[in-house]
């Protein structure tokens, strides 16, 4: 009886691995979504050819945003927005590079890097 738990605890441990691995490594033309614990959406996007394209969207666990961004063939490319309990932050990227960060407080620019 003992070998038979250890062996389907093990069976179970193997198909669990391989279908979380096979679903990591399909990320060529596919909509992400990835759940907290408890069920609630963590983040979504979209792949396209293996790189992140279009619209991200993550969010904390009571479903408030906590970041938005575009991706253009994997690259950062818009405004990513940032945002927390006392700030907001938007941060600028052409092809990647980072052009600019305002940081927002209470609706009024707090500081502005660029």
């Amino acid at each position: 009886m003992r070998k038979l738990l250890i062996l389907s605890t093990f069976f179970l441990f193997s198909v669990f691995t391989y279908s979380q691995k096979s679903e990591k490594s399909n990320k060529t033309d596919s909509d992400i979504q990835e759940v907290y614990a408890d069920g609630s959406i963590r983040q979504e996007g979209n792949y396209k050819n293996n790189k992140p394209d279009g619209r991200w969207v993550f969010y904390n666990q009571d479903g408030s945003i906590s970041m938005i961004g575009f991706y253009n063939k994997g690259v950062k490319n818009g405004t990513f927005i940032f945002k927390n309990e006392k700030s907001i932050k938007e941060v600028l990227y052409i092809d990647n590079e980072l052009i600019e960060v305002k940081l927002w407080n209470e609706y009024r620019i707090v500081s502005n890097l660029k």
